[in-house]
């Protein structure tokens, strides 16, 4: 298993996910990674759009992706 670095507050969210949700979203993550041919820019522009198609905004998702230093 690999772990990825998550703020507190996303760690809380997908704690609360029922299994079959958490399911979902390995599977998105590994789809977008597995796809051949494609940095790593490719595959966050397509996260960015598939997480505005569920209705998150520029800002939520800028939001996501800052981190604290």
């Amino acid at each position: 298993m690999i772990s990825l670095p998550l703020t507190q507050d996303i760690e809380h969210l997908i704690e609360k996910l029922p299994e079959s949700e958490k399911k979902s979203l390995s599977l998105l993550i590994r789809t977008f990674v597995l796809a051949p041919q494609r940095n790593i820019g490719q595959v966050m522009d397509d996260m960015a759009a598939y997480a505005r198609s569920k209705g998150l905004t520029q800002d939520e998702l800028d939001d996501l992706l800052k981190h604290d230093e």
